[in-house]
């Protein structure tokens, strides 16, 4: 009996540490939106983790913890999906850029045709500002890469990409 509780405790606080665990990089990822050494599979591998948390638990009719398993499961999940979402953008071919711009953004309203209408901004501290990161086209155009709350996540983004891609240190306000 003591060997079975002493089992039933471990695994408790494993699945306690490891859902805790969970939760962080969940929250550091939405924040970061860096999935850069995140395997899918590693985090397909924790959700089947979880679900056999949940059927030992589901099992001895520890409905708490079930429910604990239940919501590890569901972090890993979330996790997977936020590694196919976020890596989309790593897909994207930046060879058709010759450089990195940000910017402040506004969104102003929407037109006649519903469509989201937003311009670019000056900076003066009024709420409804986010930054944009534009790759500069070879033609002369931009195209929106990615929006961010903050000017140091746009600038660190914008970075990253200067930093991987070289082609992208030729023109614009990013410019080397």
């Amino acid at each position: 009996m003591t060997v079975t509780i002493f089992w039933q405790t471990a695994a408790s606080l494993a699945a306690l540490v490891f859902t805790l665990g969970y939760v962080a990089q969940i929250i550091k990822t939405l924040k970061s939106r860096d999935v850069s050494g995140l395997s899918a599979w590693q985090w397909i591998g924790f959700s089947l983790g979880s679900f056999a948390y949940l059927g030992f638990y589901a099992n001895i009719e520890q409905w708490a913890l079930a429910f604990l398993a239940l919501f590890g499961l569901a972090c890993c999940l979330a996790m997977v999906a936020m590694i196919f979402l976020f890596e989309e953008k790593d897909h994207m071919d930046f060879s058709r850029f010759d450089g990195i711009e940000v910017s402040p953004v506004r969104f102003v309203g929407v037109d006649e045709s519903e469509v989201e209408r937003i311009e670019r901004d000056e900076v003066d501290g009024s709420d409804g500002v986010f930054w944009s990161v534009y790759g500069h086209l070879k033609e002369g155009h931009v195209e929106c890469l990615e929006d961010f709350q903050s000017e140091s996540a746009a600038m660190k983004y914008a970075k990253k990409l200067l930093n991987e891609y070289s082609n992208l240190n030729k023109h614009g306000i990013l410019a080397y």
